[in-house]
């Protein structure tokens, strides 16, 4: 029943997106522009971008793109398909941004030949299939996309692709990352700065996309307590790692069961 429960809150709650914040710390500092996500009866959510650069997950951003060229209403979406053209993500593992060619190579690295993503899938990295890239709009505007499905499956599988992963498989690599959090981590009900113990976080850092800025965060991570909402689904913190790391792998995520009495 918990399960179900769980379920209801993420489709029916209102999402947040495009900028990065502070987690378990009684919510969103005050000078944070909170923008709305909206779960409409189609179970699609409606994120704002600021002018100028905004961080979004990748799959959230190839998800959204294709509704340009299908038969899903639009009327949401009033962002230009010329900003799917500069999507950038940061690769822990070759130390420098990667511009996508096009957001079809992110869908389809195999057929149109990216070998440079072809690597990273097919090495399992959590950069490269759950972590979040940059997108620049000239113009305030918003994207519709995904419930949120393809935010927390913990599985996925393209094989004509050669993409697929188990959660447990996910490798977050030492190094800068961009971590946006997802259901599974919710369902998870932990903190999600003690999620991250184990990677070693030497910095950490939130985005404002309404002033186009960053704010070290370290010192209100180091004090926060509060478990995962469903309310950081869509927030992006950038964070540096020492170690490799999984943030995805549930078959201990409730340790030793209970000793007997």
């Amino acid at each position: 029943m918990r399960k179900l429960i769980l379920f209801s809150i993420v489709f029916g709650i209102i999402l947040i997106g495009g900028l990065g914040v502070v987690f378990g710390v009684g919510g969103p500092m005050s000078n944070y522009r909170i923008h709305n996500g909206e779960a409409s009866g189609n179970f699609h959510v409606v994120v704002t971008l600021d002018q100028g650069w905004n961080l979004l997950p990748l799959d959230f951003i190839a998800e959204s793109s294709g509704r340009y060229w299908s038969n899903y209403d639009i009327r949401d979406t009033t962002c230009s398909q010329d900003i799917f053209q500069n999507v950038w993500y940061y690769s822990p593992v070759r130390k420098e941004y990667y511009h996508l060619p096009a957001i079809d190579d992110w869908i389809y690295p195999k057929t149109r030949e990216n070998e440079i993503l072809m690597t990273e899938f097919s090495n399992k990295y959590y950069h490269i299939y759950s972590g979040s890239g940059w997108i620049y709009t000239p113009e305030p505007c918003s994207l519709a996309g995904d419930d949120g499905t393809s935010l927390y499956s913990q599985s996925y599988g393209d094989q004509t692709q050669d993409k697929e992963y188990r959660s447990e498989e996910l490798v977050l690599k030492a190094g800068w990352n961009f971590i946006s959090p997802d259901f599974n981590m919710y369902t998870l009900q932990k903190n999600f700065w003690e999620m991250l113990v184990p990677c070693g976080v030497d910095k950490a850092y939130g985005w404002h996309s309404d002033t186009q800025e960053w704010e070290n965060i370290i010192p209100e991570a180091n004090q926060a307590s509060d478990i995962l909402q469903t309310t950081n689904i869509f927030e992006t913190v950038l964070v540096k790692t020492r170690n490799d790391c999984n943030l995805l792998d549930f078959s201990n995520s409730d340790g030793s069961p209970p000793s007997l009495p």
